[in-house]
């Protein structure tokens, strides 16, 4: 469909040429609109997915541009772009919000943002971003207050994004599985736009959104990257900021309370076992993994027992290797105890020192308030050299 469209568009005079009969078929304006409509309705999904390609929406929005059909553009926006938004779209909607202008942006826009944060929210603040850049420094007010909505719309849809899961958990699992993750470009774009547009009402509410679900949000991996990204491109003037000085003390805070202190190195093999089964094999389990002085213990019984024991250990997530000794009937189950969380706990606190020595790197022109949870960051880092 699309390929004919250009046919058309190609074979079409352009108004102004000197005139040389009107070529036969459909015009494209008319082509566009019906494939639009096809598009909207679904059946031009239906049929791209049955031959096994993939519609460009991007490629049709361009043509739509060219063509100059504002009500084609704003219907393909609203009907179709927004139902299938996943970010490919990002450079060519950028094209269309100049076209459109900025009453018309800001309402297919914040449609567009509403639906699909949840899912596509670092596309989405990625387009926020370069449609706050194209406007330049001083946007005209106009301008300013159309995007002003976006990220309005934008930030409302923080708390629909979800904790990571499985795709196959989502209703919407066939999109999800073109989801990326939660990063720092996701904040560091979504506040760095914000405050290019002079919101800083908005960044404070975004920072409490961030700093409310660290689940979502990790400090560690996409809060702390995310500071020392816009620290780089604002400036030490950034740490006196309320939404950056909150996110900073939230992100100091989580990584204070989980490594502070080393872990301390384990001075015996117990480990603790609350396991719910209480049949004799589990009560035996149970009692050599309390057991400080037994590293390796051996379980002499039949198959199906052994599968059990195998589904407890796993279960339970026990700091212990299983392997069968295959001599004898019936064979042996061996188990021997590992410190896999000790070893885990000391890779971690190893990663939570390297962004503490970031937060350290960006603490300068926090509010004096800070001062003895930057001194406690830089006490930690300089405990880990030791």
């Amino acid at each position: 469909m699309i390929p004919y469209l250009q046919q058309r568009m190609a074979e079409w005079k352009r108004p102004g040429q000197a005139a040389q009969g009107t070529p036969a078929g459909p015009a494209p304006a008319a082509v566009a609109q019906l494939i639009v409509e096809a598009w909207s309705a679904g059946a031009a999904r239906a049929s791209w997915r049955v031959a096994g390609k993939t519609p460009e929406r991007a490629e049709m929005l361009d043509l739509l541009l060219k063509l100059g059909e504002a009500p084609l553009v704003e219907r393909f926006v609203r009907e179709v772009v927004a139902a299938e938004y996943d970010g490919s779209e990002n450079k060519t909607l950028a094209a269309a919000a100049e076209f459109l202008g900025p009453q018309k942006t800001a309402e297919l826009f914040c449609a567009l943002l509403g639906k699909n944060m949840r899912l596509f929210h670092g596309a989405g603040a990625e387009l926020l971003c370069n449609l706050v850049s194209g406007q330049g420094r001083k946007p005209a007010p106009e301008w300013l207050a159309a995007l002003r909505e976006l990220a309005a719309a934008a930030v409302r849809a923080l708390p629909e994004i979800a904790a990571p899961s499985s795709p196959y958990l989502d209703p919407d699992w066939e999109r999800r599985q073109k989801a990326k993750p939660v990063d720092a470009d996701l904040v560091a774009n979504l506040l760095g736009a914000a405050r290019r547009l002079n919101a800083a009402a908005l960044n404070e509410t975004a920072a409490a959104a961030f700093a409310a679900r660290p689940e979502v949000f990790p400090p560690d991996t996409v809060l702390t990257p995310a500071l020392a990204m816009l620290r780089r491109k604002c400036g030490e003037v950034l740490a006196a900021e309320p939404a950056f000085s909150r996110l900073w003390q939230h992100a100091a805070g989580f990584l204070l309370a989980r490594s502070e202190l080393p872990p301390a190195e384990p001075t015996d093999w117990a480990q603790p076992a609350d396991i719910e089964c209480r049949c004799a094999d589990c009560r035996e389990l149970e009692a050599f993994a309390r057991n400080p002085n037994e590293r390796v213990h051996r379980f002499r019984v039949r198959q199906d027992r052994r599968q059990h024991l195998h589904g407890t250990i796993e279960g339970r997530g026990l700091d212990m290797n299983h392997e069968t000794e295959r001599l004898g009937s019936p064979q042996t189950l061996v188990c021997t105890k590992t410190r896999r969380t000790f070893e885990n706990r000391c890779k971690q606190y190893t990663e939570d020192i390297a962004s503490l020595k970031t937060l350290a790197a960006i603490e300068a022109g926090l509010p004096p308030e800070l001062q003895a949870t930057i001194r406690r960051v830089h006490e930690a880092v300089a405990r880990a050299k030791k």
